[in-house]
């Protein structure tokens, strides 16, 4: 059951991160790759946050919006440090 696991771990960890790298391989601008990579991110985080509140039973827009917000401030501690 632990490797099954660690498996759908991995394989979501996967999934979650191959849309955001994909204006990469089509773009050539690196900055406009990067524009368009957060915007992907976004998306994917708000509809995360959307999903989930609609499984608890929270308010889906809400959900979203705070996972969004979320991930805004993670963003901004990692350019803080120099990432």
């Amino acid at each position: 059951d632990d490797y099954l696991a660690a498996g759908m771990v991995f394989l979501l960890v996967v999934l979650a991160t191959v849309p955001p790298t994909l204006p990469f391989l089509f773009i050539d601008n690196a900055d406009g790759a990067v524009r368009i990579s957060n915007l992907v991110a976004i998306a994917l985080m708000y509809l995360a946050g959307r999903a989930l509140g609609q499984q608890t039973g929270a308010s889906p827009l809400r959900t979203g919006l705070t996972m969004v917000a979320l991930g805004a401030v993670m963003v901004a501690v990692t350019v803080a440090l120099g990432g």
